[in-house]
Parts: structure tokens; C-alpha cells; sequence
């Protein structure tokens, strides 16, 4: 990954864009300043924002105009865009601006805080966008070199070439009872026994127990059955399966079996191709879980709430069940990340994380959002009642002293708490109340809660 990520901030007065300057911080971000729709575009022509910070009120082209041009571009629509504006806050102009693609407002003067935390959000999901983007090509290459080692394989006609041109994947001669008799020196180091131990033993001494199999979490992680590897569909394609080695323990296997077949249609055997993919599914685990958890607490991450959230909605409607939504953001966190660092700060996230958990039920989702908010989706509660008791609890928690390594922290916790009583309202409404809500309880001077 190279480079800064970039924001663009547009707007005709160079004095709001130098008061911008002032609160981000020039070392996490390079900001891109635009004085007109029309900079604005050709700057979105030649870089990739991960935010754009746009003034709606400006001579020529306005912020509206300026959006819709960017977000009807297939090159530019993906770039989220997020007015800031001193005219009104009624209905009808906020419309307008999500209409135009915007996805948030920031009202004049700016807030640092709000203004930092919204960024921040923005510059994190594109950090982490352009890491899946590098380890998907890590993926791909090694997904081409599989297709090769393949079609190396197909390519080859008779069983002593592909022994010889697969030096690369372990490779077993069988006969039609499943003894082993032949072995390459990779199967020996894979399945770690010597090659001389591997003549004569079944292959089926290297397949999972059906007991052990069971055991796994791994949906794929199915025994293989000494059919499997004759099945016609099967012939000559890759499966997986998990085998266990020499010493018992076991691993993830890609393997194929192309059967030998006489002149008489009498099957003799077959030679079967693996090797490891333990590492690679190791990968694919991991990149499974950054899409889903937060790599620092270890909880739901924004993109998890969203996907639960619409599938608590949907089953709300199904079991007329009450469901509640509490917004979470810190007081006074900025103070304890500029007085003791980055590292302070991570850690009362983390305990942050533990103190929700553990003022939940089991069941609810406890998710960050990113920075220091949280969020938490309360499922089949009793009464709207009981999600106020909830954000009165999670209140107290916060409010107890944070036992760091370098020091002790006291903050506390502005809660937002939403109902979703009305079927017919969005997922998006649903949490603008609860933002709403817990921005109110912010400015009511913090450490308490409002209802949405």
C-alpha cells in the first residue's frame, strides 16, 4: 500500500478550507483542496478520495450539482461525499443533498470532533478496502498457479509423466483396493513418513476417522470416503477434504484422482494428486473475519452491524418481537489518546468493548462502528423499557475508572436509544434516531442517555 489516502475538501472560501487544515492532521491523510464544482471534478478525474468534504453553497456550480456529476461517474461513484453547509437544516434542503448521494451533513462551523470522527470512519474503510484489495491479488496469483499446475496435469497422458512433471503436489499410485504402490518424495513430506513406510499402506489410513471429522467446525472439513475418489464427477478435478498425516495430525488437502483404465475397461487403480492448502485456508479465514469483526477489539465491526441489523428487522416483522438499537460514543476519549497515546487509547477501547459485553444479554451484538463508537442491537426485549435500563447500565460501566497500563482513565458514555416499533420504518431511519438520540444526549453534557 503506497501513499497517503486522500481527501478532497471543496469549498469557494480558501479561509473554511485552511480552518479544515487546522483540525486534520496532515500526517494521516492527504488533503486536496478545491475551490470550485469544477476543480472538483477534475481532481476526482485524477486521484481516489477516500471522503470528499463538499460546500454546498458556491458560485457557478453548487455542492448539489457538483455530487451528482461525481456520483453518476462509474469511476468516481463509489467515493462517499459529505456536505458541509451554514444554510438550513430543514427537511426538505437535507433531502435534497441525500438525494444528490451525499451521505452525511456537517453544519458550519465545523465541530473538530465530529469532523475528526467522520473522517477518521471514512479513512479507516478505505485503509482497510485497499488491504483486501492486496491480499485478494495474493489470492488470485496463487488461484492462477493451482489452474496451471492443473492444466499441467490434464495435459499429460500417461501415469509416469504426471509423476514426473508434479513434483510440486504429492503424488500416490494406488491399485483398486486403495494400497499404496507408488509414492513421490512429496507425498512423503506431506503425509511425513518415509516412502518405503508408504508402500503398502491403504490409503484409507489417511482419511479422518468420521468421529474426528465430526468434530470440526469447519463446514468443508467432510470425511473422504474411498468412493469419493472414484466418483465420475469427480474424476480428474480438485476436491478438498482433510487427511491426517503419519504422526495423526491433520491437515487441509486439494487432491484429485484420475483413474487408470485398461484396454479391457478394467479399472487397475488410479493416481492421486494432493498437497497443503492449510495456509491458504488459514488466509481466507482471516480475510473472512476482518470483513466482519474489528481487528483490535475483536467484536462485530460496522459492516456486521449493517447485515445484522437488516436481518433482525426482518425477523422482527416475522415474530412482532420489540427491538432496539443503542448508539454509543465516548466522552473525553480524544483527551486520553493525546495525553498517554495511541497505545492508552487502544487499550480502553478494548476494555470499553469487555464493560458492553458484558452489560448485554446473551444474544444482543455489541459492534464498533469505528473510533470510539459503539453500537448495540438489542434482540426480543420484554419492553421499550428495558433498553433504557440497558444504556443506563452501559452508562455506569463507563463511568467507573479504566485501569490502564500507564495510567487510570475516567470518561464515560453518551448513549442514543432507538425503538424499532414501526415495521415500516428503514434500517437507516432506525439508526439516524439512534444517532440523533445519542448526539443529544452529548450535548445534554454527556454521560447519560436520550431516547430517539
Amino acid at each position: 500500500m503506497s501513499g497517503k489516502p486522500k481527501l478532497l475538501v471543496v469549498d469557494d472560501q480558501p479561509n473554511n478550507i485552511h480552518a479544515i487544515k487546522r483540525i486534520i492532521d496532515s500526517n494521516d491523510v492527504e488533503l486536496i483542496e478545491a475551490l470550485s464544482g469544477d476543480a472538483a471534478l477534475m481532481a476526482v478525474l485524477k486521484h481516489d478520495f477516500f471522503l470528499i468534504l463538499m460546500d454546498v453553497q458556491m458560485p457557478g456550480m453548487n455542492g448539489f450539482e457538483a455530487a451528482e456529476l461525481i456520483l453518476n461517474n462509474k469511476k468516481t461513484a463509489h467515493v462517499p461525499i459529505i456536505f458541509l453547509t451554514a444554510i438550513s437544516k430543514s427537511d426538505d434542503f437535507v433531502m435534497q443533498g441525500y438525494g444528490s448521494g451525499a451521505v452525511d451533513y456537517i453544519y458550519k462551523p465545523v465541530d473538530s470532533q465530529i469532523l475528526l470522527g467522520k473522517v477518521k470512519v471514512f479513512r479507516d474503510l478505505w485503509l482497510s478496502k485497499q488491504e483486501l484489495v492486496e491480499k485478494n491479488i495474493v489470492l488470485e496469483e496463487q488461484e492462477r498457479v493451482l489452474r496451471e499446475q492443473k492444466q499441467a496435469l490434464e495435459d499429460a497422458g500417461a501415469r509416469i509423466n504426471m509423476l514426473l512433471n508434479s513434483a510440486g503436489e504429492g503424488i500416490l499410485g494406488i491399485d483398486y483396493r486403495g494400497d499404496i504402490t507408488l509414492a513421490n518424495p512429496k507425498a512423503s513430506e506431506l503425509l511425513l513418513a518415509p516412502i518405503e513406510q508408504l508402500h503398502g499402506k491403504n490409503i484409507r489410513d489417511f482419511f479422518l476417522k468420521d468421529e474426528e471429522s465430526s468434530k470440526s467446525k469447519e463446514p468443508a472439513a467432510r470425511t473422504t470416503r474411498f468412493s469419493d475418489l472414484f466418483h465420475e464427477q469427480n474424476a480428474g478435478q480438485y476436491n478438498t477434504s482433510r487427511w491426517k498425516r503419519f504422526d495423526g495430525t491433520s491437515f487441509y488437502i486439494e487432491y484429485s484422482c484420475n483413474e487408470i483404465v485398461e484396454s479391457n475397461e478394467v479399472s487397475t487403480g488410479a493416481v492421486v494428486m494432493f498437497q497443503d492448502i492449510s495456509r491458504r485456508r488459514e488466509l481466507e479465514e482471516s480475510l473472512k473475519f476482518m470483513a466482519n469483526f474489528d481487528s483490535l477489539t475483536g467484536i462485530a465491526n460496522r459492516n456486521l452491524f449493517h447485515v445484522s441489523l437488516h436481518k433482525s428487522m426482518e425477523r422482527q416483522k416475522r415474530t412482532n418481537s420489540i427491538l432496539a438499537v443503542l448508539f454509543i460514543d465516548l466522552d473525553d476519549f480524544k483527551a486520553v489518546n493525546d495525553t498517554w497515546g495511541h497505545e492508552a487509547g487502544d487499550q480502553l477501547l478494548v476494555q470499553v468493548s469487555e464493560r458492553i459485553i458484558a452489560s448485554t444479554r446473551e444474544g444482543d451484538l455489541v459492534a464498533r462502528l469505528g473510533g470510539d463508537e459503539f453500537a448495540v442491537i438489542l434482540h426480543d426485549i420484554a419492553a421499550a423499557e428495558n433498553a433504557d435500563m440497558m444504556a443506563e447500565k452501559i452508562i455506569a460501566e463507563l463511568g467507573r475508572p479504566f485501569d490502564l497500563a500507564c495510567t487510570v482513565a475516567n470518561i464515560g458514555g453518551s448513549v442514543g436509544v432507538a425503538d424499532h416499533c414501526d415495521v415500516s420504518m428503514s434500517k437507516d431511519e432506525l439508526i439516524k434516531r439512534a444517532d440523533t438520540a445519542m448526539y443529544k444526549a452529548k450535548e445534554a453534557g454527556k454521560n447519560s442517555w436520550r431516547r430517539g
